[in-house]
This record gives C-alpha cells, structure tokens and sequence, in this order.
C-alpha cells in the first residue's frame, strides 16, 4: 500500500490514506467533483430502484 501512496501520474487521484483489517480493506482519495473513475465506466447508480408498478 505504500507504494500506491508514492505514484504520481496525470491520470492518478493521489492516495491520502488506507485501512486494512480482516473485515474491511479502505482507501481514501480527494474528493473528485467530475465523479468516480466506477461511474464513468459502468455509469452512475441510481439513489433508489422502482419498485413494481401497481
């Protein structure tokens, strides 16, 4: 992990810190106002899915 902290490219979010544990595994970026690399590629989530309709 502590190799990921030291690149420094363009294209690459730098890594502000990391937690790992059995149960959870955390990295924490700057916060990227144009979105998340996840969304661009698979698009964004929706907040809420409809339900049937009745």
């Amino acid at each position: 992990m502590e190799g990921l902290r030291k690149v420094n490219h363009e294209n690459i979010v730098p890594l502000r810190a990391f937690y790992y544990s059995k149960d959870e595994k955390l990295l924490v970026y700057d916060f990227m106002p144009l979105g998340s690399l996840s969304a661009l590629l698979h698009g964004p989530k929706p907040m809420w899915t409809p339900g049937p309709a009745s």
